[in-house]
């Protein structure tokens, strides 16, 4: 991943001797990825748009635990999963939330109250993500 991130030229942060390297969903010159802190800490985890050209954080949001998947960007929208079963879906410019609850008001995130390794596939205007032994959710009507 490090030799990789290195060449396309994506900024790779050093720390203690390791490099912090996220995964990538590339969407015209905005770059989004998770970061894992350096010190492994398997409950933290972040959503983080760089800006392609100076490598700077445009936005990020604070996930509720760690993941293992990479975010889809679709049309401007970026979703992602982490590993207490929140999905996040959020405006690719802005980083602002695109979720509302059963009300109508805004809501940071939506649980499907189970680990999610998969990275989503968005079709359709659902999402569809796989979940920890086996299952399959969709959002979206």
């Amino acid at each position: 991943q490090l030799a990789l991130a290195q060449h396309f030229g994506l900024p790779v942060q050093r720390t203690g001797g390791r490099a912090r390297v996220v995964q990538q969903a590339l969407q015209r010159r905005q770059t989004f990825g998770q970061h894992l802190p350096a010190q492994a800490q398997f409950n933290q985890g972040a959503l983080v748009a760089l800006d392609r050209d100076t490598g700077k954080p445009k936005w990020n949001v604070r996930l509720r635990s760690y993941t293992w998947s990479s975010p889809t960007v679709v049309e401007g929208v970026v979703v992602v999963g982490d590993a207490s079963g929140a999905i996040f879906v959020r405006d690719a410019a802005t980083g602002a939330s695109l979720l509302t609850d059963a009300e109508g008001n805004p809501a940071e995130y939506v649980s499907v109250k189970a680990t999610i390794e998969a990275s989503p596939l968005i079709w359709h205007d659902q999402i569809f993500i796989g979940i920890r032994g086996g299952g399959l959710v969709c959002l979206g009507n």
